[in-house]
């Protein structure tokens, strides 16, 4: 059943995929659409569906539903469907006096680099604005040295188009629950999702307190919506794209209904995708120096050594183990540099002839290794080893 199911989903994604328009180079197009997440993928249907010829640039690659993964290390670590901080580091700075400098634990923004963009990514929350979030300014005051103002709309103004995107791209929710939602036009197109056990233990606590939960909008299908099935419940929501197609983003919703005006066609950067993968793939050291980074990558190497398969060296681990300390498993970085320092001056002790642990013979080196397999620096070699292995290819991986 999972099979075929999974076999009639490819199967919708790919009849979208035959209406898309092909332009030839020279050809000249209406627009370009640069991105085809929630604001991109909306401008890019509305366009084509208007008439005009539409090109949308998109950083990454389309993926379908049989492509995403429930893979946690790879989504929320080593940034599967997401921006890499190695490839497109970001910046933040409080004083534009002071120098930028790459970030040690990762993006502070974090979105999806792929068709879609972040509406494949997002928990798929769907609320609206309130009244009063229009007029903060003039309900609470200013704030001195900041732009803090009203917006130039009324949530009445909005209200329209926030009952059209609820309907256009499936929003499930239980309208009017809430005495504090503004007014709306329309009830939502679909019941709200199932509650969970522990949904309803919350539920009851919260009435018990006089307070009033109601089931969250959520843009997920909660049945059969406009040719998509209804959410699987797999848990996979705020990260991960989903392989159900029953969240609403715009690789299910906008993008295929702009293709099927047969005047959008989606270009992938990912034609040079190979070319950015390599980059990262090949990164430059950040987190050790070139003495410290040949230790490490000899050990890796006596970890996992090349046989008949692959070992650590080739799968260019030093590559993973630099990154991750560098940046998602900065907080080891401390303990490490003291430990590799421990390991090396051991070395050196031990072996006096021998320059370095790198350019030791390799009796020498797992003679050495022997003493030190129940260190805590040597485990932590292990870990980050194994994990290089494993990891996506991009990321230093095997």
């Amino acid at each position: 059943m999972r099979e075929l199911r999974q076999d009639n989903l490819v199967a919708i994604h790919q009849t979208a995929l035959l209406t898309a328009r092909k332009f030839k180079p020279g050809e000249t197009v209406d627009f370009v659409v640069v991105g085809s997440g929630a604001a991109g993928g909306v401008m890019a249907r509305e366009l084509s569906q208007a008439g005009f010829t539409v090109v949308v640039l998109e950083q990454g690659p389309r993926l379908g539903p049989g492509d995403f993964e429930h893979d946690e290390l790879k989504y929320s670590y080593l940034s599967g469907i997401t921006n890499d901080p190695a490839v497109s580091p970001q910046t933040f700075r409080d004083d534009p006096a002071r120098t930028a400098e790459r970030p040690r634990i990762g993006n502070s923004l974090v979105y999806a680099r792929i068709v879609g963009g972040s509406s494949t990514h997002f928990t798929a929350n769907y609320w609206r604005f309130h009244a009063n979030d229009f007029n903060e300014r003039s309900l609470l005051g200013g704030i001195p040295g900041t732009g803090f103002a009203d917006w130039p709309i009324s949530y009445e103004e909005l209200e329209p188009y926030y009952t059209k995107v609820e309907w256009e791209v499936g929003v499930s929710g239980l309208a009017y629950a809430s005495p504090f939602d503004p007014p709306r036009t329309k009830p939502y197109p679909m019941p709200p999702l199932p509650v969970k056990s522990s949904g309803v233990l919350f539920e009851r606590g919260a009435r018990k307190l006089g307070l009033h939960p109601f089931p969250a909008p959520m843009a997920i299908v909660s049945r059969l919506y406009r040719g998509r099935p209804a959410c699987a419940h797999c848990g996979f929501c705020i990260g991960f794209g989903c392989e159900v197609m029953a969240k609403s983003s715009t690789l299910y919703t906008m993008i295929p209904e702009a293709e099927a005006t047969g005047l959008l066609t989606s270009v992938w950067i990912a034609a040079h995708w190979p070319a950015i993968a390599a980059a990262a793939h090949h990164a430059e050291i950040e987190f050790f120096d070139a003495a410290d980074a040949a230790d490490v990558e000899v050990i890796a190497a006596q970890i996992v050594p090349s046989g008949a398969t692959p070992g650590a060296r080739e799968a260019h681990a030093v590559h993973f183990i630099d990154r991750a300390l560098a940046t998602f498993f900065s907080g080891w970085s401390q303990n490490f540099r003291a430990g590799l320092a421990q390991f090396q001056s051991g070395y050196r002790a031990s072996n006096p002839a021998s320059a370095s642990f790198a350019k030791g013979g390799p009796d020498t080196q797992i003679a050495y290794l022997g003493t030190v397999d129940r260190t805590p620096f040597f485990e932590t070699v292990r870990t980050l080893t194994l994990l290089g292995m494993f990891a996506s290819p991009q990321y230093g991986g095997n």
